[in-house]
């Protein structure tokens, strides 16, 4: 049974035990007697800000909106709310608490959290201290005007589950430790993480960062300028942990921006060039950037089908007939000279099938050369493409 608090009388002083706080309420030390320590144990509370403690601990409490403000240490024990924010705090350890919302860390020096399981996490222009979570799963976690160049924040056995949206922040000695992101969208806009620590990371199953918000040609070229960047950032990040695979589907995803921002260039200034464009809509176009070998091969038997139905079978004597019977040597025949002519080296000169030399040089079989030995390449490309040269 728990007891209501009015913060206007004077003769409730700390520690509180099986205190029901209702409405908002500000705890400040300047309201006690004795403004050092502030213990809650077994409390309810609709919303509380708790300033100016040298030390504050919280167990065994449940409530909606907590904020802890300007405090040197506080530890939080089995504490189930809605959102918690932590504002100028220079010590805080959290352990097996419920966040059913949101939790904000505003510059915090020294910090522990471990929590059963939260919604989502803000972490805002920190630029000193430490911060470290341990065996969390986050609903979302925001990271904004954030620095580590001076300070530390680091993550393990952390699982994001919907979104991780990194902007404006400098990661340079954060670690991610057993970070997983693989159901969870990312979001990345002006930020550097390429020289953070990773261990075990385990990326998005799409290997797809969302695309900034924008409104006209100029801001997409800008919002696809942040996407190739983060694309780029993530596949140094992969090359320096020795993950090439997930490297060489962040390098795809790498062109493919490249592709749209030269795309948009040309379309909408008329800016660019058009021999760059077409490098990069055939490289596409044919082989995934390289990184199918299916398409490719598909396209070779389909473009060599075309030549070689519209300027080959007739010299050779082949004709194709619905009305007549099946005859299965002439369709061996048939075969073997469309995969005889697939090769870019076949010779000029073949008997056709009444015995008489045929003469194949000229123009069309220029052009179906090259396009095999095209094919050809690309095929070999993608069939390698697990050969590691990023």
């Amino acid at each position: 049974m728990t007891d209501d608090l009015n913060l206007f009388n004077p003769s409730l002083q700390p520690p509180f035990k099986k205190i029901k706080f209702e409405g908002t309420q500000v705890l400040s030390a300047n309201h006690f007697r004795s403004g050092h320590t502030l213990v809650l144990q077994e409390c309810e509370f609709d919303s509380i800000t708790i300033s100016g403690f040298v030390f504050v601990v919280l167990e065994n409490c449940n409530g909606k909106d907590l904020t802890i403000h300007e405090c040197k240490q506080a530890t939080l024990k089995v504490v189930s709310c809605e959102s918690i924010v932590y504002d100028f705090l220079e010590n805080l350890t959290i352990e097996n608490n419920i966040i059913k919302k949101e939790i904000k860390v505003t510059n915090v020096e020294r910090s522990t959290i471990s929590l059963s399981t939260m919604v989502k996490c803000t972490i805002s222009r920190f630029e000193k201290g430490s911060v470290s979570f341990r065996d969390v799963k986050f609903d979302e976690l925001l990271i904004s005007h954030t620095n580590t160049v001076d300070a530390h924040l680091e993550f393990n056995d952390v699982k994001i589950l919907q979104l991780l949206k990194i902007f404006d922040s400098v990661l340079d000695s954060t670690v991610f430790n057993r970070f997983n992101l693989e159901n969870a969208r990312f979001s990345f806009q002006r930020s550097s993480i390429e020289t953070a620590k990773y261990f075990s990371v385990k990326w998005m199953k799409s290997f797809k960062v969302e695309l900034n918000a924008f409104e006209d040609s100029e801001d997409k070229l800008s919002a696809l300028w942040d996407l190739r960047e983060a694309y780029r950032q993530l596949k140094v990040v992969c090359i320096d942990s020795h993950n090439k695979l997930d490297a060489l589907n962040f390098q795809k995803a790498e062109l493919r921006t490249h592709y749209d921002e030269v795309t948009t260039r040309l379309v909408t200034k008329r800016q660019g060039s058009i021999s760059d464009w077409l490098v990069l809509f055939t490289n596409r176009i044919f082989s995934s950037f390289g990184r199918s070998w299916l398409i490719p091969l598909a396209w070779l038997l389909i473009v060599h089908f075309i030549f070689f139905s519209c300027y080959f079978m007739n010299d050779l004597g082949i004709s194709i007939s619905l009305t007549s019977g099946w005859n299965s040597h002439a369709i061996q025949k048939a075969f073997g000279y469309y995969f005889n002519l697939l090769s870019p080296i076949h010779d000029a000169n073949i008997k056709s099938i009444s015995g008489e030399d045929v003469n194949f040089y000229g123009t069309a079989d220029f052009f179906m050369r090259i396009s095999s030995a095209y094919f050809i390449y690309y095929f070999v490309r993608g069939t390698r493409k697990y050969n590691f040269s990023i």
